[in-house]
């Protein structure tokens, strides 16, 4: 593990996962923690703890969506068209269990604004045909938040009576500004404490040495990847940084 300071990558503490491939990574003020397959590391106070998880994470892993709650680690597994689930990890002990009842790839996890104790998780994939949700998850109750139509009409209404056959992708998020940015396959959508959530178009796009990047939004940095392309006939979802 490696931290970059100033124009050079300093080494850090080697992870203690056994030769096995890091899945996951979370950093916040507190911790450091990186998920292999079957352990978890966790660095704090400058001290390392590793433990064997209880059950080894399902696969193939194609992306990964970690949250640190500060009492459990949320990490969102995104397996393309074979599907995914969202598994609550506890750092002290290892013990993996999964949130029941949210199928489909899980491409994001962001605390939910103005619901201490509740997160937001996106749900999207494209294999022929696209699907996809946002859905609140509060302990191991959830409910679906958002889901819409599938078209680049853009007045087309949210949440029908009936779910339609093809729905919006949802796939990365992250915290800007006092509300939460997701990216969907039409477009930016925010979510703000106390308002419905909102949509706007997705930016242009600029290359940059290669990669296309955009810096159009106050605040965020959009990045385009085809990290999921071997397993997703939609491909190039950004990435969302706050800025």
């Amino acid at each position: 593990m490696f931290r970059l300071e100033g124009r050079s990558w300093q080494p850090m503490q080697r992870l203690d996962l056994n030769g096995e491939a890091a899945h996951a990574f979370s950093c916040t003020d507190q911790r450091m923690i990186a998920v292999s397959r079957t352990r978890i590391a966790v660095i704090a106070g400058g001290r390392q703890s590793a433990l064997r998880l209880s059950k080894p994470l399902s696969g193939p892993i194609v992306r990964t969506a970690p949250l640190d709650t500060g009492s459990t680690l949320l990490l969102g597994l995104a397996m393309g068209e074979w599907g995914g689930s969202l598994e609550r990890i506890d750092p002290d002990t290892g013990t993996v269990s999964e949130v029941p009842g949210l199928g489909g790839p899980i491409n994001g996890v962001g605390h939910e604004p103005g619901r201490p104790g509740c997160v937001v998780v996106t749900v999207g994939l494209v294999h022929f045909f696209p699907s996809g949700q946002v859905v609140e998850a509060c302990g191991d109750k959830f409910r679906r938040l958002y889901y819409k139509p599938y078209t680049l009409q853009t007045t087309w209404p949210a949440d029908p009576p009936k779910l339609p056959f093809q729905t919006v992708p949802f796939y990365t998020l992250t915290t800007a500004d006092n509300c939460l940015w997701l990216a969907g396959g039409d477009g930016l959508y925010t979510i703000e404490k106390n308002r419905p959530i909102a949509f706007r178009k997705m930016p242009p796009f600029e290359q940059i040495e290669g990669v296309a990047i955009s810096f159009a939004v106050p605040g965020l940095v959009l990045v385009r990847t085809n990290v999921d392309a071997h397993v997703s006939l939609g491909g190039g979802a950004p990435l969302l940084l706050p800025r």
